[in-house]
């Protein structure tokens, strides 16, 4: 009995592909997936597609400042540069603090103390370094009187000395118009609690009297009733603007400036003595001269006369003066009609009353001046 083989037929290429995409599927549903499988989409959340259902909402600040930045550039550079510099705020605190007690430290403080002298900045000065003031009165530099003209100051650079605690520095300090001080003048720097500080700087004591003047204001600061013209006040070096006042029997032909230089002050005024005083003191002149041409025993000082002294007698005042005290000045008055020797000055001295209304012209004495 023979058997027949089963009919079938061949499976073709579409159905084998989709067998084999089937059995792919199969297998990796078998397999866990490695990511969780999100949830569906919660209703509430949902975001309206269209702009109509999504409305208007304010944007949040954290947005407008993206927007801002993003739209200008200029902006986000200033805000990038504001956090960078957080970062470096408190780099030169902490240099300052590193260098303290070192040399650079000590050149540092000198050099800012030479540039408020030249500034004039009274304030900066006195910050750095208050003088003694039982020496000399403040009040000026406490009211902040800086000269209309500061000094220019060049001083040797600051080395310590061998303990390494003070530093002695000369400078040279030279006023406009006026030339170098005759000396130099020495800066001082000590160590102080770590740190550098100046110990004695370049304020000087200046006198406030002035020869056959007074010093009403200094700077535009009236003196009266802050200090007295008789004290000696402090002062940084400098020309300094003056108004004056004196006797109405003298005359001023110069205000001129109050220099404080040298370790003291000076008025650079011009006084001369006015007609009517030159006219006593030539009267006060001659009239010793001739006491003496008639009677050689009026004073002492006849004995300085020539021989010759027939006359007649002519009395001209020199052209210069010298004080002898305060509000006293004394004025060489030539003679002529002594005869030989020739240049024969009678001293004159003119005394004014405290409120200079007043004054008196004597003769003091006889001598010799220039023939």
């Amino acid at each position: 009995m023979t058997e027949e083989m089963p009919d079938f037929a061949m499976p073709s290429d579409e159905e084998l592909a989709r067998d084999r995409a089937r059995r792919a599927a199969e297998e990796r549903a078998a397999v866990p997936s490695a990511r969780p499988v999100p949830p569906p989409p919660d209703p509430a959340t949902r975001i309206p597609s269209t702009p109509e259902a999504r409305g208007t909402r304010p944007e949040a600040p954290a947005r407008d400042r993206a927007r801002t930045l993003a739209r200008n550039p200029i902006v986000a550079f200033v805000a990038g540069a504001a956090v960078v510099s957080v970062g470096f705020v408190g780099v030169p605190a902490l240099a300052e603090w590193s260098e303290r007690g070192s040399v650079a430290e000590l050149q540092r403080v000198l050099d800012a103390y030479v540039d408020a002298v030249e500034d004039g900045d009274v304030a900066a000065a006195l910050a750095m370094h208050r003088p003694d003031d039982g020496a000399g009165s403040l009040a000026l530099m406490g009211a902040g009187v800086g000269a209309s003209m500061p000094p220019a100051v060049d001083c040797d650079r600051a080395e310590p000395n061998g303990d390494g605690d003070l530093a002695v520095v000369t400078c040279d300090v030279n006023v406009e118009d006026f030339g170098s001080m005759g000396t130099r003048p020495q800066i001082r720097l000590a160590l102080v609690d770590g740190a550098w500080r100046i110990a004695s700087g370049l304020e000087m004591r200046a006198d406030l009297r002035g020869w056959m003047l007074e010093i009403v204001a200094i700077e535009g600061t009236e003196l009266e009733g802050l200090v007295s013209s008789e004290d000696r006040a402090w002062l940084l070096p400098g020309s300094y603007d003056v108004d004056t006042g004196t006797s109405e029997h003298l005359e001023v032909e110069d205000d001129g400036a109050f220099v404080v230089a040298d370790g003291f002050g000076y008025l650079t005024a011009v006084v001369q003595p006015g007609e009517e005083v030159v006219a006593a003191m030539e009267a006060a002149a001659l009239a010793l001269v001739e006491a003496c041409a008639a009677d050689a025993s009026t004073d002492v000082a006849c004995d300085a006369l020539p021989a010759d002294r027939a006359g007649p007698f002519a009395a001209a005042a020199e052209p210069s003066w010298y004080p002898s005290a305060d509000r006293t000045m004394i004025q060489p008055v030539r003679i002529d009609g002594l005869g030989s020797p020739a240049g024969t000055v009678v001293e004159v001295e003119v005394a004014f009353s405290e409120d200079w209304d007043v004054y008196e012209a004597t003769a003091i004495g006889i001598g010799q001046g220039y023939p």
